[in-house]
């Protein structure tokens, strides 16, 4: 993403802005910033290399266990506990948690009748203790995403960055991120592949546009296509099962690999699918052809 100039204007308006997030938010409404992929991966990123960071592996409690190692509510305390011990404010504070942690949150609460500190409105629980909680895609994060805990400096933080149109400007966050690296805490743990973002449209006669609507999360990492008569026999992709696509036995064998030099836009592409097919599969993999992300789509050609 293009990062914008901070003018001298700026600078001063963000200096402002520092010095107004080391108040607290006392109020029972938190105001929730309204950050993209690229605010929500940096910030993850940079939790995880400042050492607030955990990769506990988080799963469904059965009834009546015994066991809290990978409790979703236990780790999400540890990460706020894990905060407090750097003597962040316990108010103000916001999380941002996948749809796969809420679903595993939601069944450990009514399992274990946690209602006191884990608090729902309409189904979906929007409280952890004092910390307000907000679901979101884990297509704007990286593999093996849970949750991301934001403490009240960085909230009010990326809340004045926003009101200066900033969020999308790496310095600033970055600086925002660097003179408060305590108050956050990331937990991936999760065992989930990643919704790959991708939108297609008819193209020329036969043809259909395809476009994955953000970059690779690393360098080494491939994205593939393949195409079915129907959506039944599309291949599927499993989390930390190889994808093979040179094994004529294999689901994915002789996929097409989406690559730089036969783009015709940045991360988009022209393809001719197989004539008669009507759905089409996308896979991001690693280096060693673990998959990251999947996506399914109906094949759309132009006349």
């Amino acid at each position: 993403m293009a990062t914008k100039p901070i003018t001298e204007g700026t600078g001063k308006r963000m200096a402002v802005a520092m010095e107004g997030i080391a108040g607290i938010d006392n109020t029972s409404e938190v105001k929730i910033p309204h950050v993209d992929s690229f605010d929500l991966v940096t910030i993850a990123k940079f939790a995880e290399q400042h050492g607030h960071y955990s990769q506990t592996e988080i799963t469904a409690q059965p009834f009546a266990t015994t066991s809290t190692a990978g409790s979703p509510l236990l780790c999400f305390l540890k990460g706020l506990s894990t905060l407090s011990d750097f003597e962040t404010a316990d108010e103000g504070r916001v999380a941002f948690c996948s749809y796969g942690y809420m679903r595993l949150l939601l069944f450990e609460a009514s399992r274990f009748n946690q209602n006191g500190i884990v608090k729902t409105t309409d189904g979906i629980v929007t409280k952890i203790d004092n910390c307000t909680l907000k679901e979101i895609s884990n297509e704007l994060f990286p593999l093996g995403f849970s949750f991301l805990i934001l403490g009240s400096r960085i909230i009010n933080g990326l809340n004045e960055l926003e009101a200066n149109n900033l969020l999308d400007n790496a310095e600033a966050l970055n600086a925002l991120l660097e003179a408060n690296a305590d108050a956050l805490y990331y937990h991936a743990g999760s065992v989930e592949l990643n919704v790959l973002p991708v939108t297609v449209a008819p193209g020329a006669a036969g043809k259909m546009i395809v476009k994955i609507e953000r970059d690779k999360p690393a360098s080494t990492d491939k994205w593939f296509y393949k195409t079915a008569d129907e959506f039944e026999n599309l291949p599927t992709a499993t989390y930390g099962t190889t994808v093979d696509v040179t094994t004529s036995s294999a689901a994915w064998y002789q996929a097409t690999e989406l690559t730089a030099a036969n783009a015709i836009a940045e991360n988009t592409w022209e393809i001719t699918p197989t004539s008669g097919h009507t759905a089409i599969a996308f896979v991001e993999v690693m280096r060693s052809m673990k998959p990251k992300a999947y996506r399914a789509k109906s094949v759309l050609v132009g006349e």
